[in-house]
């Protein structure tokens, strides 16, 4: 049963709900069709976290004006359930078993509204599937294996939390070029290949290339400076 459902505010909170991936799951074939309609139609904000047997593999019957979506702490290995969602703006999809393949990266490609977007503690290798999400404002990649961010595409973006991955280089040279209007980078705990400046400034070059950057978090004072 759900948690709390509040229609005046179109939100169900199904979270922790012991929910199996068919329990959700709602067939285009109409032969096919479950017997129950979707219970998730009607709501525009929608909780499905710590439900372990999710896997975000199937359509579960969102609404096609779904605004924020919490699929954290399932088992999600596939995003065919966001497929479709163009008025989507917030989802988190943390703490699952994310590989980001071509099928994902097509079905990121029709979240055109999506501002926010958490996909950390996953096992992402790069952002190339996040390309196609030009309208981030704050994304949210820490706790993955990736090495290097210089191919996303997000020319809004304004707050980057890329902490506990294994980045390998100089900064600046692992930032896109297109990131104008980033104003905060977090990079705590980014392992010991990773050439930062020191705690004291932000050196005048990043600057440049950067102009809004006003936050470098997670920068000790014994890094290597620039």
């Amino acid at each position: 049963k759900p948690k709390a459902i509040t229609p005046e505010m179109n939100t169900i909170d199904l979270s922790a709900a012991e929910l199996k991936e068919y329990d959700l799951a709602v067939f285009e074939d109409e032969e096919n069709l479950l017997p129950h309609q979707s219970i998730l139609h009607p709501y525009q904000n929608v909780n499905l976290s710590h439900n372990k047997g999710l896997f975000g593999a199937v359509n579960y019957g969102f609404s096609s004006l779904l605004k924020s979506l919490n699929l954290s702490h399932c088992h999600i290995s596939s995003l065919k359930c966001v497929m479709g969602l163009e008025h989507l703006e917030h989802l988190d999809v943390s703490y699952n078993q994310l590989k980001l393949t071509d099928g994902d990266s097509d079905s990121l490609g029709f979240l055109r509204n999506l501002t926010h977007l958490n996909i950390s503690h996953n096992h992402l290798e790069g952002v190339d599937a996040l390309r196609s999400i030009i309208g981030l404002i704050e994304l949210d990649i820490s706790d993955n294996q990736i090495q290097t961010i210089c191919t996303l595409d997000a020319p809004h973006l304004r707050i980057l939390r890329v902490a506990r991955n294994p980045l390998n280089g100089r900064l600046w040279s692992l930032l896109p070029s297109e990131l104008t209007t980033i104003s905060l980078i977090d990079l705590s705990d980014c392992g010991p290949h990773l050439v930062l400046p020191n705690d004291s400034a932000i050196p005048s070059e990043f600057k440049e290339k950067f102009p809004t950057i006003c936050q470098l978090e997670g920068i000790p004072p014994s890094t290597i400076a620039w």
